[in-house]
């Protein structure tokens, strides 16, 4: 049958030096052992014939009884291009708990870095790091996603006095744009250690002055302290026909955070059972206008002010053909709260059926 799991030395193609070779052996979960020098490359290939076609799941780990010790990233493609394909992979177990100085903290599934390489039909699971549990995409890296999922990745942040992480799911940071088609975020958070700790942004996906573009995406049951969904921070994404339900933010934007000029354009996008401890259930503007169309925010609610929506200071986002119904907020604001020089435009926009304890339903 020579179907295998095999571990060569040196990173070039076609490798030389076979290191472990399970033969015709291979079976879910099959596994090979290998001794590693530091500073050494090694080329792992998953499943196939002849041809080394095939897919599996990938988990580089050391004969170690907990994840603490774990590869940095399983995966990296800095420096390709659309021509490197990772296609039908499960990348798990990644944990970049290095330094920020050797990028060795971040990106514990994946780490692109001036790379943008074409990834199909993967799942991220179960990856850690300080910023991109699942993915960091970092300085100029715009991958191309279809059919992927990110399940159960986490962004912890350093311990310490101080903590802080980003994108649990995703991180894109320093002008990196990757394009997501068909691809869902769900149960990935991004969480704090630290005794001090700044908030934690980007659940299921955080921006850093960068700008994907999304198509028929959801984001489900992602959590952070902002932006459980997504948080964007000057950076401008556009979003269509994308999903955000069930996320839950400790402070602000259970869908979606908006933060330091953000204008994101969203097109028939959907919030619904949303939830911030704070304002904004469904999606929160701060210093940001972002742009929406044919949107629909439902269900979500706001501890404090703007259930469905909350606009502060100086944001304006334009919203055209957009229903607002059955959100709640404990003070103000249950389908909108605008304050501080917020002056949003709505053109042919309903809202029905929300509720402020304060007022403003």
């Amino acid at each position: 049958d020579d179907t295998y799991l095999a571990v060569y030395e040196g990173a070039t193609c076609p490798p030389t030096t076979l290191l472990a070779c399970n033969d015709n052996f291979c079976y879910y979960k099959s596994e090979v052992s290998f001794a590693v020098t530091q500073g050494t490359e090694y080329l792992i290939r998953v499943g196939g014939h002849d041809d080394w076609t095939g897919a599996g799941i990938i988990s580089i780990d050391r004969d170690e009884p907990s994840r603490a010790e774990n590869s940095y990233h399983v995966v990296t493609g800095s420096g390709t291009d659309a021509s490197a394909v990772l296609d039908g992979f499960t990348i798990t177990a990644g944990n970049a708990n290095g330094s920020w100085e050797h990028r060795t903290s971040i990106g514990g599934g994946m780490y692109n870095e001036e790379g943008s390489p074409t990834i199909t039909n993967c799942t991220f699971q179960s990856n850690s790091a300080d910023d991109g549990g699942g993915m960091e995409n970092y300085s100029y890296s715009s991958p191309t996603l279809t059919n992927c999922t990110f399940n159960g990745n986490s962004s912890v942040g350093p311990g310490g006095y101080y903590g802080w992480s980003y994108g649990g799911g995703m991180c894109n940071y320093d002008n990196s744009n990757p394009m997501l088609t068909n691809c869902t975020f769900s149960g990935n958070s991004a969480r704090k250690w630290g005794e001090f700790n700044y908030p934690n942004e980007g659940g299921g996906m955080c921006n850093y002055e960068s700008s994907p573009t999304l198509t028929n995406c959801t984001f489900q049951s992602n959590s952070a302290d902002d932006g459980a969904g997504m948080y964007n921070e000057d950076s401008s994404p556009t979003l269509s026909n994308c999903t955000f339900s069930e996320n839950s933010a400790g402070w602000d934007g259970g869908g979606m955070y908006n933060y330091w000029y953000s204008s994101p354009t969203l097109t028939n996008c959907t919030f619904s059972g949303n939830s911030a401890g704070w304002y904004g259930g469904g999606m929160n503007n701060e210093d940001s206008s972002p742009t929406l169309s044919n949107c629909t925010f439902s269900g979500n609610s706001a501890y404090r002010d703007g259930g469905g929506m909350e606009n502060y200071p100086y944001s304006s986002p334009t919203l055209t053909n957009c229903t607002f119904s059955g959100n709640s907020a404990g003070d103000w604001g249950g389908g909108m709260d605008n304050w501080d020089n917020s002056s949003p435009t709505l053109t042919n926009c309903t809202f029905s059926g929300n509720s402020a304890e304060e007022g403003g339903g």
